[in-house]
């Protein structure tokens, strides 16, 4: 007879060796039990759900087989590994964790409109907000709560990662931030069971699902329109910044410049100068590249501010857009006004890197998918200026 059917010592029938390995996980779990924690012994746990005593034996003995809890002669039963977080089948809630995000009472996207960085800043796009429309556009279709939490600095997002734990989550979709460290909290809330998806950027070191723009096909097919008009000299204003997005982005312009035979210049691989007020400014970065014993024809933003911030920075040194110099980039804002020259842009599909997150999560709380984490990429669409906007007389 299974011990699921023996009688319990109060005369009603016990719960089975898989409810009680449950339990024991669960108790763990919420009292946050650490390594090296006791819990309760085998006759108080017995009591304490009215479950057979051989069947709580049998069902410590197996999490001691997986190294989730040892035991010690004379002393009792401990937390030896890490208990994976037991997800709710039943709360049907997401949480979101993007900069500048934050969901009205009505369960609308609402964020903070960014401004540029630059020395004379222009409003930008807010990238997180129209990826959590995607994300939105799928969940709430299906009935899931979303809450959103906002990362803005490392800070803030260490914050978040304290309590993410405590919600009732079936599932998080972040665009992260940070270092080494960030990543291992990220990891360490994977493996305790509950499903996440980055959206944007990732940590290469961390084992979990991404959805982001094909950094490195965008950027490559960019400077290649640019060397396609006859350009050899093409500088990469970049922030600098440690994100896998920036790196993907560099790494795409120098495999352009690389299989069109071009070497690649250091010199000209530029960042801003930080000016009053921590304001950006390209302009010593453009007379820079301008003043080499070749001097660059064009200019390869890694995002709208670097694009703008060469705009900006030729404007001031009198130097025309496009004809004496070409300007190339990443920008998903609206064309501000102002300063309204022509130049290629690559314009991200955020709504779609939205809803494939919000996809390829659900399909993780189904339990479906491969075990490696997937990385799935979306092209950027690449609008090229019209011919006729051009003067050919600097070729």
């Amino acid at each position: 007879m299974s011990s699921s059917n023996k009688e319990t010592p109060t005369g009603r029938a016990g719960p089975g060796y898989e409810k009680i390995r449950r339990w024991v996980l669960d108790y763990i779990s919420a009292n946050k039990l650490a390594i090296g924690d006791r819990i309760p012994s085998d006759r108080a746990i017995s009591r304490l759900i009215s479950a057979n005593r051989s069947a709580v034996g049998k069902a410590l003995s197996s999490l001691v087989d997986e190294g989730l809890l040892k035991r010690e002669r004379g002393n009792g039963t401990f937390v030896a590994g890490t208990v994976p977080r037991r997800r709710s089948a039943n709360s049907r809630t997401i949480a979101l964790m993007m900069p500048l995000v934050r969901l009205s009472p009505t369960g609308e996207i609402a964020g903070k409109v960014s401004t540029s960085a630059l020395s004379e800043p222009f409003t930008r796009t807010n990238i997180s907000i129209d990826i959590a429309n995607g994300i939105l556009s799928v969940l709430t279709e299906l009935g899931y709560h979303v809450v959103a939490h906002t990362n803005l600095s490392t800070q803030e997002q260490a914050a978040v990662l304290d309590i993410l734990p405590n919600e009732d989550l079936e599932g998080v979709i972040a665009m992260p931030t940070g270092t080494e460290e960030s990543a291992a909290r990220f990891a360490g809330l994977r493996e305790s069971g509950l499903p996440i998806v980055f959206v944007d950027r990732y940590f290469p070191q961390a084992p979990i699902d991404s959805v982001t723009t094909d950094n490195i096909g965008a950027a490559r097919e960019c400077v290649r329109l640019l060397i396609s008009r006859g350009h050899r000299r093409i500088a990469y204003f970049t922030a600098f910044q440690k994100l896998t997005s920036v790196a993907e982005r560099e790494q795409g312009y120098r495999a352009a410049l690389e299989e069109a035979g071009i070497p690649v210049d250091e010199e000209i691989i530029c960042g801003p100068t930080i000016c009053r007020d921590d304001r950006w400014d390209f302009r010593y970065a453009l007379e820079h590249c301008l003043r080499q014993p070749e001097p660059v024809t064009a200019v390869f933003g890694m995002n709208d501010d670097m694009v703008w911030g060469a705009i900006q920075a030729a404007q001031k040194l009198g130097i025309t857009v496009p004809d004496d110099l070409e300007v190339a980039g990443f920008f998903d804002s609206a064309i501000p006004r102002g300063i309204e020259v022509p130049f290629a842009r690559l314009v991200q599909k955020k709504l779609k890197i939205g809803q494939l997150a919000a996809h390829l999560l659900l399909q993780r709380i189904r339990g479906e998918g491969p075990s490696e984490p997937q990385r799935i990429t979306v092209p950027a669409e690449l609008i090229p200026v019209q011919e006729h906007s051009y003067s050919e007389t600097h070729r």
